[in-house]
């Protein structure tokens, strides 16, 4: 197997990267990470790459889908490590039973049954856009509450592009809503 470095120029590396960190973005939604930690599962996954910890084989799948895959497996990992830690550090009442101070402290932000229903809606959202990058990116900087024009200045997008790719946010809600009820 080739070297990575010579299978690649930087000209991939910056067209693949705001792909990758949008990515990561989204896992780490997902998972419930930081956001701050989608910029280190990027550049985690690309030093794994080069260092050959992670082998890269170009014949088998492309670079832009392969270097997702690690990043999904670091996201995940980082995810069981944190709940190991959480079942290490676990405080019990008198009774033996488990307190889970953190997620009591969440609880009075949603329900359970509100936060399974908003992560339907996400799931949806994103079979939904399939593979319409603009309509991800969007949603994305939706998920993060940005607003519109927030939103073009960030992603570079004309504003009318940004209304109507919200446009169709709003309509594929309402058709989940509906499919719902």
């Amino acid at each position: 197997m080739a070297d990575i470095k010579t299978l690649t120029d930087e000209e991939t590396w910056k067209s693949i990267y705001p792909k990758l960190f949008y990515y990561a973005l989204w896992q780490a939604r997902r998972k419930k990470l930081s956001k701050e930690k989608a910029k280190d599962l990027v550049h985690e996954a690309i030093t794994r790459i080069f260092t050959e910890k992670r082998k890269w084989n170009r014949e088998k799948v492309d670079l832009l889908t392969y270097v997702k895959g690690v990043i999904h497996s670091l996201a995940s990992h980082e995810v069981e490590s944190a709940d190991a830690l959480r079942r290490h550090n676990e405080v019990k009442d008198e009774d033996g039973e488990s307190l889970d101070l953190v997620e009591s402290a969440k609880s009075s932000e949603s329900s359970p049954l509100e936060e399974l229903e908003r992560k339907e809606l996400e799931e949806y959202l994103w079979s939904e856009a399939g593979d319409d990058e603009e309509m991800q990116w969007v949603l994305i900087c939706i998920f993060e509450e940005k607003r519109g024009q927030d939103i073009a200045n960030e992603l570079n997008f004309p504003i009318s592009k940004v209304y109507n790719t919200m446009k169709k946010v709003r309509l594929a809600t309402k058709k989940f809503l509906n499919q719902t009820n």
